[in-house]
């Protein structure tokens, strides 16, 4: 079976005309030493091509860059790209990419990036950090994706894709201890099973104390303890026939989510009542949670021809999550208990073609979702009853689909100018049945208030690419995205529109030297329209509509190996976004009725943001090579919410991270040190008003070792 590589980070180019001779077994998600050593072959294209022919803005990172590098949770990765952001509010993960992607945390929301493990659509944000373990290779896609990805992909994509069995018997082990009493275990199996047939087993085990104090009952919030494990199979069933299997589990209790005052000029419940240090809550309640994923993907490749290939990928996904926690943080104590269910079921097909001067692929996907939630929000601390006498509860089930039908195509006029286009028309269904009750007063049932959607949309993308010298490209593109409408799951009567993205690209991107200095450049405009954003009022949360906003900006990657032992790299974003047209409100946030937004910047939108890292490796013959690395991330200030007050504003910070990492020669032994958040800056992750403003912070200063063997 055929490997892919993807050699360090790699960064975005023109000219989509690298395809290696099979596309077949292009979908495979091991890493090994391509013949070129240092070209950085990916399939976000849905074929194997190097990345620096593809036409859109795109960064990979192999299992090499992962460990140096610390990616440990898609925060990590985000600081490593131009543009991209990513936080942790209401257990939720909201993942931003130039402006675009801002969560819909409440009931069963999606994001506006859509995240795939190997190949499968992950619709559910509140997993976003549970698929870190095992990976191999990372892709990330900016830009909308409207034509190979389709729906909510008008931010971009991150494609996760595992570790895949190794060709030959191996076996390993790691543990690491760190701050906060940090454990994590992992192990892994695998080789041959025949001929024809070879499989990886991984587990792994972490545990933690949490970042933050319950000063009341003096429990550790946001500790979490978590295991899973992963089976990769493969086998070459024919020869023109190989099938990939991928299952993977995972199982988490965590004391969470933390919702904490944190501005004394706007807090929900002021002082001495609750606690406005980032890492500290007064509450009487006992936070306990749990969430749990198992994942399925299975791949069929069929070469038909020489020139023509069959791919079948079917995906599962069963996702259950249980939450209690106080919604304010504070001897007030708004007790919450929700629970959740998803479960998916996917099905794409992919016909890849190439002839001299012309590859295609023509596609069809389907999609399948039954969700059900509840929720209760005790509001008796607000009255002089006793508690859980004025409960909210909201009950809710949707089943959802959608259909594809898809088509791409590059076609070479010269040998140096490629023109390509694709088109995707998506269908839309969805019925959702929601009851909201308070004290018994039912606001809204499937009988007075039936929810449902029909929808269809095109979306595709255009562009031209031309080779300017052996190493040097330019291209220019159009690209649409679609995310689809929906109704809140929290709030009676509420619709909101699809949302849409009309973007305008240009890049040029360089390699100069052998190789050993890459620049590339790229700018965008985007025309954003009906944005879809979260309005909290003391009936629910309801979504909303921005009509319109306008996004334009400059990402430069560059990464330059000085000489054999030193390497220094960038990634800076330049970035300039606001509402055009919007007018809103929320009451529990401190904005009333008619508040125009117009010319306020795009939530999770630094104008600037820049990581800039060194790294230098020693050699020591006979025993192994240390590789030392530092970064530097820095970042202007952003809104966390489209209201521009000081407690919705994360101010400019910057973030110093440090990794030492040393492998034997025989590269079956590696030793690994961080330190994340040197400076243990205190950084929101989002925030939510209840007549004051709430929020959450990620994690502080961590730091750990790390050992690992494989034989």
């Amino acid at each position: 079976m055929r490997r892919i590589s993807a050699i360090g980070l790699a960064t975005t180019s023109v000219a989509a005309l690298s395809c290696l001779p099979s596309v077949a077994a292009a979908q495979s998600s091991t890493n090994s030493e391509n013949a070129a050593g240092n070209i950085i072959i990916v399939t976000a294209q849905k074929r194997e091509q190097d990345i620096q022919s593809i036409p859109i803005a795109i960064s990979a990172f192999d299992e090499e860059s992962i460990e140096t590098r610390g990616i440990d949770s898609i925060g990590d990765l985000a600081n490593q790209l131009p543009g991209v952001q990513f936080s942790e509010f209401s257990g939720s993960g909201n993942v931003s990419i130039r402006g675009v992607g801002t969560a819909i945390v409440s009931g069963n929301g999606e994001n506006s990036v859509a995240v795939h493990v190997d190949g499968i659509f992950l619709s559910q944000p509140k997993a976003f950090a549970m698929v870190q373990e095992d990976i191999g290779r990372i892709e990330v896609l900016r830009g909308p994706q409207g034509t190979l990805y389709g729906r909510n992909s008008t931010g971009g994509v991150i494609n996760l894709i595992s570790q895949a069995p190794p060709d030959e018997f191996s076996i390993g082990a790691s543990l690491l201890y760190g701050s906060y009493d940090q454990i994590r275990a992992s192990a892994n199996v695998g080789g041959p099973l025949g001929d024809n047939v070879s499989i990886r087993v991984s587990g792994h085990y972490d545990d933690r104390d949490g970042y933050t104090l319950n000063l009341v009952t003096g429990q550790d919030l946001e500790a979490l303890e978590g295991y899973g494990g992963r089976v990769a199979l493969d086998a070459d069933l024919t020869e023109f026939w190989t099938s990939e299997l991928r299952l993977t589990y995972r199982d988490e209790n965590f004391s969470g989510p933390v919702y904490d005052s944190f501005d004394p000029n706007f807090p929900v419940v002021p002082p001495p009542l609750s606690a406005l240090d980032p890492r500290e809550v007064l509450s009487n309640a006992l936070y306990d949670s749990s969430r749990e994923l198992f994942l399925a993907s299975w791949r069929n490749s069929f070469e038909l021809s020489a020139d023509l290939d069959l791919v079948l990928l079917t995906g599962y996904s069963d996702f259950n999550e249980r939450g209690s926690f106080d919604g304010v943080g504070s001897l007030v104590t708004v007790q919450i208990e929700r629970a959740q269910n998803s479960e998916l079921f996917t099905q794409e097909i992919n016909l890849i073609g190439e002839t001299d001067g012309f590859q295609w692929l023509v596609g069809a996907y389907f999609l399948t979702e039954d969700i059900s939630s509840g929720a209760s929000t005790d509001l008796s601390a607000f009255s002089a009853l006793p508690p859980g006498s004025i409960l909210q509860i909201n009950d809710q089930a949707s089943e959802k689909q959608s259909y594809s039908a898809f088509a791409d195509a590059t076609i070479s006029l010269t040998d140096r100018f490629r023109v390509y286009g694709g088109i995707r028309v998506i269908r839309e269904e969805l019925d959702q049945d929601l009851t909201v009750s308070t004290a018994g007063f039912v606001g809204c049932s499937p009988l007075t208030s039936p929810q449902s959607l029909r929808d269809t949309a095109v979306t595709g993308r255009a562009g031209v690419q031309y080779d300017i010298a052996a190493q040097s490209m330019i291209y220019g593109g159009y690209s649409r995205g679609y995310k689809p409408g929906g109704f809140s799951q929290s709030a009676c009567n509420n619709g909101f529109a699809p949302e849409t993205i009309d973007a305008f690209e240009v890049g040029l991107r360089n390699r100069f030297l052998n190789d050993s200095i890459t620049l590339n450049l790229s700018a965008f405009y985007y025309d954003y329209s009906n944005i879809q954003l979260e309005q909290a009022s003391p009936l629910g949360i309801f979504v909303v509509n921005a009509p319109a906003a306008t996004i334009w900006g400059g990402e430069i990657e560059f990464m330059a190996e000085l000489s054999e032992a030193f390497q220094i790299d960038a990634a800076v974003s330049l970035l300039d976004s606001q509402y055009d047209r919007f007018t809103n409100t929320d009451p529990l946030l401190g904005a009333l009725p008619g508040i125009s937004l117009a010319g306020v910047s795009l939530n999770y939108a630094p104008s600037f943001s820049g990581n800039f890292g060194a790294q230098y490796r020693i050699e020591a013959a006979g025993v192994g090579n240390l590789v030392l690395r530092g970064e530097l991330y820095i970042t202007s200030q952003y809104n966390l919410r489209e209201f521009d007050f000081p407690y919705t504003v994360q101010s400019s910070f910057e973030q110093v991270n440090l990794y030492a990492t040393f492998t034997s020669e025989d590269e079956h032994y590696r030793v690994r040190g961080f330190v994340k958040n040197l400076t243990d800056e205190d950084v929101l992750g989002g925030v939510l008003g209840f007549g004051g403003a709430l929020g959450s912070f990620q994690p502080p200063r961590t730091y750990g070792v790390e050992l690992s063997v494989q034989f």
